[in-house]
């Protein structure tokens, strides 16, 4: 399924009259999860694949502030235990973060992405 497609079911999925009180299951993730945490998994899903496209060509990813700090209020509240984190897992284990990080960099950080590590970042 080509991106386009595929981002137009998920939204699809996601505009449903009842969305937030339906569970949505997540294989990735390891189960089912109300329609509100389905939707923050993906939105912070699509805000670091951004990322690492932008990475991978080199150019800077533009997001504004409001965006930036809902995909952090997400990225915090991914578990962090280290024994489901790591290959075969959706997420890396979570890296240092420390004071006076960005907003994005903190996010990469604690999904688990060294932002200084990727071509293109400015770093």
């Amino acid at each position: 399924m080509r991106i386009g497609a595929a981002a137009d079911a998920v939204l699809g999925a996601f505009a449903e009259p009842g969305v937030l009180e339906r569970e949505f299951v997540l294989p990735e993730l390891g189960g089912g999860f109300p329609g509100r945490t389905a939707i923050a998994f993906h939105f912070v899903d699509y805000v670091v694949h951004a990322w690492d496209v932008a990475a991978t060509l080199g150019v800077r990813l533009h997001l504004t502030n409001e965006v930036l700090t809902a995909a952090l209020a997400v990225a915090r509240r991914v578990p962090t235990d280290p024994t489901a984190r790591g290959p075969g897992f959706a997420f890396a284990p979570a890296l240092k973060v420390t004071d006076g990080t960005g907003p994005l960099e903190e996010t990469l950080r604690l999904l688990g992405r060294e932002p200084q590590a990727w071509p293109g970042t400015g770093k």
